[in-house]
């Protein structure tokens, strides 16, 4: 539910964002639309914003070290058997984890 409703709330953020923009633009161009000037010129990339920068969402950087680019690419696990574990194997690898946590109070 909660994931739809999120999709629901991005569709109408992006359906009404030029409508909003160019309603920003129209009280920007007013005298008394400083605030509004001042959020296009952030938005452009003209002025900083006071406290860096927000994402919002995923970050995902397409930057690669040079330890990374001498790897080899990951090989792709083809057992089913690794892949979809019997649940008494999860339930044994999952004991020792939930026994710490529960001597550890959590």
């Amino acid at each position: 539910m909660r994931e739809r409703s999120l999709s629901a709330v991005k569709i109408i953020g992006v359906a009404n964002h030029p409508a909003l923009i160019r309603k920003r633009v129209e009280f920007a161009k007013r005298p008394e639309g400083y605030r509004d000037r001042d959020k296009m010129d952030e938005m452009l990339g003209v002025i900083r914003t006071p406290h860096g920068a927000t994402f919002i969402d995923k970050f995902i950087s397409n930057e690669r070290s040079d330890d990374d680019a001498k790897d080899e690419p990951e090989q792709i696990e083809s057992n089913e058997d690794f892949i979809f574990p019997d649940a008494s194997e999860i339930q044994e690898r999952i004991q020792p984890i939930r026994q710490r946590m529960l001597e550890a109070g959590k």
